[in-house]
């Protein structure tokens, strides 16, 4: 096929862009009608049937994507109703006795539907989660009622002291001769240790993370003070500080999305883990949740997918469950532009979903709630930010962002990077820790436990924590 037909129609041409990979590529076809301007031209998106086709997370080539953060393709009257109309229904459905009382007798639950029940635009507050770092959200409480709110959030990990002393290695360094001297000079481990991976692992990760940086420090190019695209960040950055340092988590797998005109089918696998790149990498909990209603199949009833995520943080079970998530965006523009405000409340968005499947996992069972959390990754060029979830009480999620983090551009600044590299631990250790309270539902107290519950019918129900309401369904977008 042609780049270039001619349309025999008056005036018009028709443009083809192809991906290099053309089984797989989106096509777009601008269409010129032989006006000046941009009021002549309009542009028609279309899928190939391959890319349709090809490597559904879900089992279901008739998958429909809704965007689950956007404009609405209704009215601004019509999604006012919508939302004040769903936001209601949640809170009128919810039980008094089970709400998030506060010691100076704050209802939590109250406070936000007061708020914000009149918002036409969605907010987190709408899937009754609470941003530690939203100023207009923390005005609407006392400071004594803040404080007590923050202060139910999960402490973040220690850092590993092998880990540590692997990045205190590397303290004095100012220049790129120095790191590679103490690249070659000295070890994350005794010189005659033997190697254990259980032991060594995040203290080799570091020396890996190093060892790719040098050469990235050390370019006449200056590779990392320019622009580039979100792959040359993926293939070249994070790949190592954040893909790598996933991989022992023990029964999980990193899902990455992969755009069509890169689309490839490469594993990375080892004996505990798969990470693996794929087209598609939308979040099952989201699936799950916009289709909660679903009753049917056929065109006016397909399955939907929701809007893809970057990569997903699961379990490499057929029935997986999922701990975190990664939203990649090419460049920064600040923590308000709207690429970041709209990327955050997305991940937030899924993130209540994860947390919400894994609450029914471990049966609401309120000693094992208040130990979950599910984690969030914003990259946007060299900076990223760690996001985290809980539910500590009532119907209200917690969302505690962690201090922007960024990788340094030149060797003087390698602080940055120690700093990073704690953080991206800190994240793999949340997600563990996650996984083993979900493991430990099954684990009986006592022998004298376990037999009463084999003989006597189960034992007395454990209490069990409130459960959160689904995360709030954005407006459908019209699609053209």
């Amino acid at each position: 096929m042609k780049d270039q037909r001619l349309l025999k129609s008056t005036g018009s041409s028709v443009h083809f862009h192809n991906s290099t990979f053309l089984g797989n590529a989106q096509r777009v076809e601008t269409i010129n009608n032989g006006t000046s301007g941009q009021q002549g031209k309009r542009k028609l998106y279309r899928k190939s049937t391959y890319a349709d086709n090809v490597n559904s997370d879900h089992g279901e080539d008739e998958d429909s994507e809704e965007d689950d953060v956007g404009e609405s393709s209704t009215s601004e009257s019509d999604n006012s109703s919508e939302t004040e109309a769903s936001f209601v229904k949640t809170y009128k459905d919810m039980d008094p006795a089970r709400k998030w009382v506060l010691s100076s007798g704050t209802v939590v639950e109250d406070v936000i539907f007061r708020k914000y029940k009149n918002m036409s635009v969605e907010l987190l507050a709408h899937s009754w989660v609470i941003d530690l770092n939203n100023h207009e959200v923390a005005s609407l409480f006392s400071p004594a009622d803040w404080k007590e709110i923050s202060s139910q959030t999960l402490s973040l990990p220690q850092f590993d002291v092998l880990t540590a002393k692997s990045v205190s290695r590397f303290a004095k360094v100012t220049m790129t001769s120095g790191l590679r001297e103490v690249l070659e000079t000295t070890s994350y481990r005794s010189k005659d240790e033997l190697y254990d991976r259980e032991k060594h692992y995040d203290a080799e990760w570091v020396d890996l993370v190093m060892r790719r940086m040098l050469p990235l420090f050390e370019s006449p190019d200056q590779l990392l003070q320019k622009p580039h695209l979100e792959g040359w960040y993926d293939s070249n950055i994070w790949s190592f500080i954040v893909d790598y340092a996933l991989q022992d988590l023990k029964g999980m797998e990193t899902v990455r999305y992969v755009p069509s005109d890169r689309f490839v089918c490469v594993c990375a696998h080892t004996s505990d883990i798969l990470i693996s790149y794929r087209k598609e990498s939308s979040s099952l909990a989201t699936t799950m949740r916009k289709n909660r209603k679903r009753v049917r199949t056929g065109k006016e009833d397909r399955s939907k997918i929701g809007r893809r995520l970057d990569a997903i943080i699961k379990t490499d079970a057929d029935a997986y469950y999922e701990y975190g998530a990664v939203e990649v965006a090419k460049s920064f523009r600040g923590v308000k532009s709207t690429k970041w405000l709209t990327d955050s409340l997305k991940l937030a968005k899924t993130l209540h979903d994860m947390l919400f499947r894994l609450e029914e996992l471990v049966d609401h069972q309120d000693s094992l709630v208040k130990k979950l959390r599910v984690v969030g990754l914003v990259n946007s060029g060299l900076k990223c930010q760690i996001l985290q979830m809980s539910h500590p009480n009532g119907y209200v999620c917690l969302l505690e962002r962690n201090e922007l983090l960024e990788v340094p551009t030149v060797v003087e600044n390698l602080r940055d990077l120690f700093m990073l590299l704690k953080g991206i631990w800190q994240m793999k250790k949340m997600i563990r820790d996650c996984a083993a309270v979900v493991n430990s539902r099954h684990i009986p107290n006592t022998e004298e436990e376990l037999f009463t519950e084999l003989t006597d019918g189960g034992l007395k129900s454990p209490p069990r924590a409130t459960t959160i309401p689904w995360s709030f369904d954005t407006p459908t977008k019209r699609k053209y």
